[in-house]
C-alpha cells in the first residue's frame, strides 16, 4: 500500500529508510498503531527529541 508521511522531520528518515529497504530482497513495512507498541514509540520520540537538541 501507499504511506504519507506529514511531519516535515520524518520525510527525510523515511526517505532513508526507502532506499536502505531497496537493498533487502523481500522486505516489507508493517505499520503498527502506537498503541499496539508503546516502547517503540517513546525509542522514535526519543531519537527525534535528541535529534532537535542538535
Amino acid at each position: 500500500g501507499k504511506y504519507r508521511v506529514r511531519k516535515a522531520t520524518l520525510k527525510p528518515l523515511y526517505q532513508r529508510v526507502k532506499r536502505l529497504q531497496s537493498l533487502l530482497h523481500n522486505s516489507t513495512i508493517t505499520y503498527v498503531p502506537r498503541q499496539q507498541n508503546i516502547e517503540a514509540d517513546n525509542l522514535a520520540n526519543t531519537a527525534l527529541n535528541k535529534q532537535r537538541e542538535f
